[in-house]
């Protein structure tokens, strides 16, 4: 019995892709530290690493049940734990009720307005598996639900709404759904015989990656709007375009023709990305500006 248990709670850890989990991590910390001026509490940090956590893995059990159907009939996604019968339906929902759980304790433990604020993402986390049935904006929604690390990391330290935190939130809006372009032109055969949309599917592969390209352009955009609202220097702008530079490498290794790279250019270059940024902005927020 004991063995069944940690071998269902190995498989829930591998459902939830906790290295995914490092593509908004760097965001979120970004948040906390501009939030701060600096490091905050040992305690605030800890309970917004247990919303963050809690939150991502919330979102990916949803996806998962929500979408078990559509996932056992894509050959991309067919071999993943509910399709193949390795969990049950009922596991999933039991872990996501345990990640709710865990998400409102850790909002209700930073500030009040965290606690209110809590409803708006887990609304849009259990909207977006739906996003696909209807419309080529999930891409977009994902960049809100993946925005709210950010905002709230900032809310959770200053427990107010300002405009750096809206700012920085549009920027990882605008990041996250070029990422989530580049990763859907692998589905999009599969979207298009199935009646689903992305905008690979509505607009070619090609057209789609030309507003991937866009939306990072807006997400550099915001990220320079943010140096002017923020007492931020010369550290924070090379972080920026080293940033620029490793979004430039994404689009290259991407193209219509070969789709090769895309797994790389999701995980491991936008990892890279907000690590970039991150390390950055905390070498700016420590060592002065200039």
């Amino acid at each position: 019995m004991t063995g069944n248990v940690w071998d269902t709670l190995k498989l829930l850890h591998r459902l939830t892709l906790f290295k995914r989990t490092m593509l908004i991590l760097p965001f979120a910390f970004i948040g906390m530290i501009l939030a701060a001026g600096g490091l905050p509490s040992f305690w605030q940090i800890f309970w917004i690493l247990v919303a963050l956590i809690s939150s991502r893995n919330l979102g990916m059990a949803l996806n998962r049940l929500i979408d078990h159907k559509i996932d056992a009939v894509n050959p991309r996604t067919k071999s993943r734990f509910l399709p193949t019968g390795q969990l049950q339906p009922w596991q999933v929902s039991l872990f996501a009720a345990a990640m709710l759980a865990f998400f409102l304790l850790a909002a209700g433990m930073l500030n009040p307005l965290c606690l209110k604020l809590s409803p708006l993402p887990i609304a849009l986390i259990s909207l977006y598996p739906f996003m696909k049935r209807f419309t080529w904006t999930l891409h977009l929604v994902l960049g809100l639900v993946m925005a709210f690390a950010p905002f709230g990391s900032w809310v959770a330290i200053r427990g107010s709404i300002d405009l750096p935190a809206i700012i920085l939130s549009l920027a990882v809006v605008f990041w996250v759904a070029g990422f989530d372009v580049i990763s859907d032109t692998r589905d999009t055969d599969y979207y298009q015989a199935n009646c689903l949309y992305s905008l690979p599917c509505w607009l070619g592969i090609e057209r789609a990656l030309y507003v991937a390209k866009f939306f990072h352009l807006v997400t550099l955009l915001f990220l320079v709007w943010l140096y002017f609202l923020l007492p931020l220097g010369v550290f924070y702008l090379i972080g920026l375009v080293f940033g620029c530079g490793i979004l430039l490498y994404e689009h290259h290794i991407v193209t219509p023709q070969d789709l090769s790279q895309v797994p790389t250019a999701f995980l491991s270059v936008n990892t890279t990305m907000g690590m970039t940024l991150f390390i950055f902005t905390l070498l700016d927020v420590y060592l002065g500006h200039s």
